[in-house]
């Protein structure tokens, strides 16, 4: 049996990003408990939203930036984008 703050990892998976208690500032999922990076949006079809409670969710951030910085710059020294 499982203890009241254990929960399976299906209703996790299940309530997803509809608890609106895992948000910080109403925007941000922030859920330690979600094993998942990505999450899916409250409509679905919008797009997804990154768990800022994994682990890795910030290397992806720093990740996501260096590739803009990365992109911007092969843009403005060798005309690398159209």
């Amino acid at each position: 049996m499982l203890k009241p703050q254990e929960k399976k990892d299906s209703e996790i998976s299940d309530k997803g990003f509809t608890d609106y208690t895992k948000t910080k500032f109403g925007i941000f999922y922030y859920n330690p408990d979600d094993k998942r990076l990505w999450v899916p949006k409250r409509i679905k079809w919008t797009g997804w939203l990154l768990n800022m409670g994994h682990r890795y969710a910030w290397l992806a951030v720093i990740g996501l930036l260096l590739l803009m910085v990365l992109l911007v710059y092969l843009d403005s020294r060798y005309d690398f984008l159209p």
